[in-house]
């Protein structure tokens, strides 16, 4: 069953359980580079989030955001799936501040979620497969940053990237 598994994680066509990495660039607000050993470097979009186009106004902050959180940490990618032709994951790092005794720290940092936390994307529920208990932490986390007004929550009626670039 494992081998089966593995076969089709390497074909692309199933989610994987975890597969463990180290960050090699910040892509945006909501997606990065991951080098995977034996695999080489793979673009991830954090499941469930939506941040602010680079052009769009918080753009710039999502990005610089996701960075301080990631840029150049071992992450694990959960529930790893290919989206019509991109990587999308849940992905844990280990928090900023964290202390432990070696060089890679446990991932117990939610990166979506975090960035959802500080008003630096959207919970995207246009996503498919969020389990509801983890869709009511997103949609609390993003009512809370809208109450205290933080980062693109301060602008008057932030527009969502899907909305900003139009129909496809």
């Amino acid at each position: 069953m494992l081998a089966a598994l593995a076969l089709l994680l390497a074909a692309g066509t199933a989610p994987a359980a975890t597969v463990d990495g180290r960050v090699s660039a910040i892509v945006s607000g909501d997606t990065l580079q991951v080098d995977i050993p034996g695999r080489g470097q793979w673009r991830v979009r954090l499941a469930w989030v939506a941040a602010p186009a680079r052009l769009q106004a918080f753009g710039e902050a999502a990005r610089s955001g996701l960075g301080a959180l990631a840029a150049g940490r071992a992450v694990r990618l959960e529930d790893l799936r290919d989206a019509g032709g991109e990587w999308t994951a849940r992905v844990w790092a280990a928090p900023p501040l964290a202390r432990c005794g070696n060089a890679d720290c446990p991932p117990t940092l939610d990166l979506g979620l975090a960035q959802v936390e500080r008003g630096l994307a959207w919970h995207d529920r246009r996503q498919p497969g969020q389990p509801p208990a983890l869709a009511a932490d997103y949609q609390q986390a993003e009512f809370a940053a809208k109450i205290r007004r933080l980062g693109l929550w301060a602008g008057k009626n932030p527009l969502p990237p899907w909305e900003w670039r139009g129909p496809r």
